[in-house]
């Protein structure tokens, strides 16, 4: 604004009176079309807003031999993203162990690949160990975001906490089955891929924080431990279908 340029930015932020526009932040739209409204004063209209949807170009190299071994055209690939920074936006470990079971067993050609950060690569062995099984990879760690250019437009799902994979996917259009617990997806976080799903249970006390909390508030954890692996299987099965 100093310089003469015009600024933008929500009425419910702070010192948005150094802004030369305001827009409000309409709290039921997803996060995406909320990003959206900014352009709102610039002649995009809020029809337009709400009909988009983010989108990354395909990056056509294979980011290795081992995707490009599994992408063989006869493979039904899975990604499979069991981490989150925020502890109670974890599914239990043990309850993907038995939904990825599940899967390679109702489907012989499945090939699970387990997606995170380094910190959460220890996180993806355990349930590939749990698993023990050579239709399962770690690529947890191994990555960068361009190689999920490549990844992700190969996946026929992915099964993923409130986290940023599920985001990714959107952005590939990548059908997507997000399990929820701390937080909801009224908060305007959830899927924008076409045929996803949301996994989650009613408890009273959920939300309990805008981005979950490390520990569950009344230490029951009730949004994540009475979710069931039933549950989020027929799910998956709808959606593959």
């Amino acid at each position: 604004q100093y310089l003469g340029l015009e600024t933008t930015t929500y009425r419910q932020t702070n010192f948005n009176f150094f802004a030369t526009r305001k827009v409000e932040r309409v709290a039921v739209f997803h996060e995406a079309a909320r990003i959206g409204l900014l352009l709102e004063p610039y002649g995009v209209s809020r029809e337009q807003i709400l009909s988009s949807r983010p989108e990354l170009a395909d990056n056509a190299d294979l980011s290795s031999d081992i995707i490009r071994e599994l992408n063989n055209g006869e493979n039904l690939l899975i990604g499979v993203a069991c981490g989150s920074v925020w502890a109670t936006k974890r599914w239990p470990i043990e309850k993907y162990t038995e939904l990825t079971q599940q899967i390679l067993l109702s489907y012989p050609s499945a090939r699970i690949l387990l997606l995170g950060t380094q910190a959460e690569r220890p996180l993806a062995e355990n349930l590939k160990k749990s698993i023990n099984s050579d239709k399962v990879v770690n690529l947890a760690g191994l990555t960068s975001l361009d190689d999920l250019r490549s990844i992700y437009p190969k996946l026929s799902l992915l099964v993923s906490n409130d986290s940023s994979p599920v985001h990714y996917a959107s952005a590939f259009n990548i059908p997507t089955v997000a399990i929820f617990g701390a937080t909801v997806p009224e908060m305007g976080f959830g899927p924008l891929a076409d045929r996803s799903r949301v996994a989650e249970i009613e408890v009273s006390c959920r939300p309990c924080s805008d981005h979950g909390p490390k520990v569950c508030p009344l230490g029951h954890f009730k949004c994540m431990n009475e979710l069931s692996v039933e549950k989020v299987y027929s799910q998956v099965s709808e959606v593959l279908s």
